[in-house]
């Protein structure tokens, strides 16, 4: 008798429902930590100082800043691209560096190209396809419309 304890102790402990209740019987895992989310600085600081300058100059725009470029922006979509230009400079001393200033590039350079076509835009255009604070899609669009301008045969005026 004193052999099959020890023999039946030692079955039991290798058994599956052995090792199942073992499972059971231990201390849950630890529950995850809750998500900290990062403050709008924290996010611009991480992005570096050119992203940062764009975050942080879309979160609070001046009045004048505000007014002038939704003028402008009324003022290219329907067509009028003289008015377009003069309240993107009216908006253009109120522009904080960054979003805002890219707004009004963005703006001015589309005027630009429906008056004078893609060639005259040309400066403008290479300074705001290396703006950090512009859109992937935007800067693909303006990308491909400064290819084009450069592909353009130059005008030269009759002499």
């Amino acid at each position: 008798m004193r052999c099959l304890i020890p023999v039946a102790l030692a079955a039991l402990l290798a058994s599956p429902a052995w090792a199942q209740l073992r499972l059971e019987n231990e201390a849950p895992p630890p529950a995850p930590k809750p998500y900290q989310y990062a403050t709008p600085e924290q996010l611009a600081e991480a992005r570096g100082p050119e992203l940062g300058a764009c975050e942080r100059s879309s979160f609070k725009a001046s009045k004048p800043f505000a007014e002038n470029i939704n003028a402008a922006s009324s003022a290219f979509s329907a067509g009028d691209w003289v008015a377009a230009l003069n309240a993107v400079e009216r908006a253009r001393p109120h522009a904080q560096p960054g979003a805002q200033m890219t707004a009004v590039a963005q703006i001015e350079v589309a005027s630009i190209i429906q008056l004078s076509g893609e060639i005259a835009a040309i400066p403008k255009l290479e300074a705001l396809v290396q703006s950090p604070c512009i859109g992937h899609g935007v800067r693909q669009d303006f990308t491909r419309i400064l290819q084009q301008a450069r592909a353009a045969p130059a005008i030269t005026p009759p002499h």
